[in-house]
């Protein structure tokens, strides 16, 4: 016989596996207004066409505020130093134009990518400006912060927090996220549910997202649960990077990418690169602008340390860029190959890896 489920346990995972359509439900309501609406629709009926040349324009937007962090995660090149680009922060003033630009036609402003947003002074007021002008803003983060600033960003109104949590212990965790303090994150993750629940508030949707290694490919299961109990939103894996090569994943330098493997990567057969395949080719040329910390635009949140740069957004205006000469090729390329080897652990592409009891 099966393992029982209280009632109570199984509303709990209920929330965790229909919050997405929740939350995609509460965007239309609240955040749609008739232009973006309509450039939305536009939008994704050239994306599922694939045509090259746009007359949407983007839906989202991608910011790295900062490629600074806090931490030391092996195969993140703003620890490895094998980024180029000069440390710098996306000035406060930098970000109110980029709102006051985009907040007409895109209702998604996604900040993060290589850096940690809780180290930037003042973040609560970047978060606050975006909801001042009802844009959904994500955040990426490792939480490894103090709990005033979370509070600091939920009195912002952030809506969506994706917490990098890799293991249900110290000894697991820190194993990929060195210098991380998981007793930490984990707390100051139960802290925003409570925050959440003290308030009343639907917002900020809390995500748990797992990289799953050698090193914990065990506690998967595990962790869900925890995020169960705990009272997550959302719970997701991914794999990790696979630094040094042509691509992230399936790079030119084979002693590299074998040597990482071998350190890093999980074994179980259901965590394979071969064995994931998306179900539609990559929607980031189509539909999401991708703007590094310095203004410049790149087709792919892979390609930020390959020096594919598309033009830069403090320099030209969108509309120079969006359907420029590189853009065009990009997105013919995914129309003529579909997609691409690299995108095969792609989050943003991924089916969810939740094991179905």
């Amino acid at each position: 016989m099966g393992k029982r489920t209280t009632p109570k346990a199984s509303t709990r995972e209920n929330k965790i596996k229909f919050s997405h359509l929740r939350y995609r439900l509460i965007i239309l309501t609240r955040f749609l207004t008739i232009r973006r609406v309509s450039n939305l629709l536009l939008n994704q009926w050239e994306y599922l066409f694939r045509k090259a040349r746009l007359r949407s324009l983007p839906r989202s937007l991608s910011l790295e505020l900062t490629n600074i962090c806090n931490l030391r995660c092996p195969s993140c090149p703003t620890h490895t130093q094998s980024s180029s680009r000069k440390r710098k922060i996306v000035t406060y003033r930098q970000f109110a134009y980029l709102v006051r630009k985009f907040k007409g036609f895109m209702y998604n402003f996604a900040i993060g990518a290589n850096g940690e947003i809780t180290i930037i002074p003042g973040i609560e007021k970047y978060v606050s400006l975006g909801r001042k002008n009802n844009l959904f803003i994500t955040a990426d983060t490792n939480l490894n912060c103090s709990r005033e600033t979370i509070k600091k960003l939920f009195l912002a109104g952030i809506n969506m927090v994706n917490i990098s949590l890799d293991g249900t212990s110290q000894r697991s965790y820190g194993r990929y996220r060195i210098g991380g303090n998981f007793k930490r994150v984990f707390e100051n993750m139960a802290y925003l549910v409570k925050l959440k629940r003290k308030n009343k508030s639907f917002f900020p949707i809390v995500q748990w997202q797992l990289i799953v290694n050698k090193f914990n490919e065990s506690e998967v299961e595990k962790a869900r649960k925890m995020a169960i109990q705990v009272g997550i939103d959302q719970f997701r894996t991914g794999l990790p990077f696979i630094p040094g090569g042509d691509d992230y994943f399936f790079g030119d330098n084979p002693k590299i990418v074998e040597q990482f493997s071998r350190r890093f990567l999980p074994t179980g057969s259901q965590y394979q690169i071969k064995d994931r395949v998306a179900l539609l080719a990559c929607y980031q040329p189509f539909s999401e602008l991708q703007i590094l910390n310095n203004g410049d635009v790149i087709p792919c949140c892979r390609l930020r340390e390959k020096g594919v740069v598309l033009g830069n957004i403090f320099k030209k205006p969108l509309i120079r860029i969006w359907n420029n000469a590189g853009f065009i090729y990009f997105r013919r390329q995914l129309k003529k190959q579909g997609r691409r080897p690299h995108c095969a652990v792609c989050l943003k592409n991924m089916t969810d890896w939740q094991k179905k009891k």
